[in-house]
């Protein structure tokens, strides 16, 4: 019956779910250890180096009328 403490229903539900969850959380950790080993293997084996250079922030304004008057023209 809904409501009632400690009935054997509820007892099997929440194992349900807590064993759901547990599977759950256990595919996300094997599934992060995996897409971890492969990015360790594509920075080593790539031989590339990356290097982060920011962008300047500019005046789209001005770009932005330069090309169209040069388009215009």
């Amino acid at each position: 019956m809904l409501g009632t403490q400690g009935s054997t229903e509820d007892q099997e539900n929440t194992e349900s779910l807590v064993g759901n969850a547990q599977n759950l959380m256990q595919s996300v950790i094997e599934a992060l250890h995996i897409a971890e080993g492969a990015s360790i293997k594509m920075r080593v084996n790539n031989g590339q180096k990356f290097i982060w250079h920011p962008r300047i922030k500019s005046n789209s304004y001005y770009h932005n009328n330069k090309q169209l008057h040069s388009i215009v023209r």
